[in-house]
């Protein structure tokens, strides 16, 4: 196989090429079909025993999680009703929400003549509004996931998710807090740090992209250079600081450090940390130890998961709700505030009540 790379590579060099990772990677992947192909001829007994291994191994991965599905389901079907009817109020409100909104932005030719920074984007008080739009569909989306992964037992999948969603929430209650609803200031600020964020997509590549540099030198005059220290576009949260902030900070700033221990438990599920790897194998179920599909999650973590969840869906509904009543003056937020946090606490009571039930059994 080495020898196969190496004659690729010796030869494309030849020609006139130069060695870079795209041209080892090509001559991997050519050797590497070169010698499947030979093997398959060479040695068809054995691929033929591989082939219906990996078949049957296929059917019985289907059939674990389908049984699994199966039983996660029968055990908390009325509490997931109670989440999916939470998000189908959270969703409505976002759609109606969204439409006043919008008719508030088009009707008002001053609203749409404040631009970003010195750039043809959106800003001022419409970005504001439609910032908070954005991180409340965001956050159905993220709910949504939660609830598919944890429904079909992919318990690491459902905690990384459940990450997402407390950062989106800490975000959220962040650009609620930082300033008054009227003030537009911090919401620039986040929406132009995606600056830092192109940028270090880029890390690496020749940055030719004149717009995104126009950007960059007019924050860069407009805000400072602490602007590009990490979360730098959190600064006004801690006046007279210099530097960057850490997320922890705002996350406590905000509140939301009681779910915090959460948080730092689903990392596991994110990084490929020893604690997150090791999971993966039981050696009680000896002498097939590994856990490589669908698993069934344990009634208190799930029961966990699903109730912060509902938490996080109402902080963030709530905040937007309250955001974009004050800004755009077009409708009363209180009557959807009631709606939410009833749909929240039907989820939360079915939750709670399921948990007692499966630690009893």
């Amino acid at each position: 196989m080495a020898e196969r790379i190496n004659a690729r590579i010796k030869e494309a060099k030849a020609q006139g090429a130069e060695f870079s990772v795209e041209l080892r990677n090509e001559a991997l992947e050519e050797a590497f079909y070169e010698t499947a192909d030979e093997a398959r001829v060479l040695r068809l007994d054995l691929i033929e025993a591989f082939d219906s291994g990996a078949r049957e191994r296929s059917m019985e991965r289907y059939n674990r999680a389908r049984r699994i599905e199966r039983t996660i389901s029968a055990r908390w079907r009325p509490g997931f009703r109670e989440l999916e009817n939470m998000l189908a109020v959270t969703d409505e409100l976002l759609h109606e929400v969204g439409e006043v909104v919008f008719d508030w932005y088009y009707a008002d030719e001053s609203l749409m003549a404040e631009r970003l920074l010195d750039t043809d984007a959106v800003g001022g008080k419409g970005l504001k509004c439609f910032l908070f739009l954005a991180m409340l569909s965001r956050v159905c989306a993220i709910a949504a996931e939660i609830l598919l992964l944890a429904r079909h037992g992919y318990s690491d999948g459902m905690r990384s998710r459940m990450r997402s969603l407390h950062e989106t929430s800490v975000i959220m209650g962040a650009l609620e807090e930082a300033e008054p609803p009227m003030a537009t200031e911090v919401a620039e600020r986040y929406s132009a740090w995606s600056i830092v964020e192109d940028k270090k997509d880029l890390a690496g590549d020749s940055v030719d992209d004149v717009d995104l540099q126009a950007m960059e030198e007019s924050a860069r005059r407009r805000w400072g250079a602490d602007f590009f220290k990490p979360y730098g576009w959190a600064l006004p949260l801690f006046p007279g600081r210099r530097g960057g902030v850490t997320f922890a900070e705002i996350d406590s700033l905000v509140g939301m450090s009681e779910l915090r221990s959460w948080y730092r438990h689903a990392n596991h599920s994110v990084h490929a940390g020893p604690s997150s790897v090791m999971r993966r194998l039981d050696f009680d179920k000896m002498p097939d130890p590994f856990i490589s599909g669908a698993e069934d999650v344990p009634a208190g973590e799930l029961a966990a998961v699903m109730h912060n969840t509902t938490i996080m869906v109402t902080r963030c509904g709530v905040a937007a709700l309250r955001i974009l009543s004050v800004v755009t003056e077009s409708y009363d937020a209180a009557f959807l505030m009631h709606a939410l946090q009833i749909a929240a606490k039907s989820a939360q009571r079915e939750f709670d009540k399921l948990r007692e039930l499966s630690n009893g059994e």
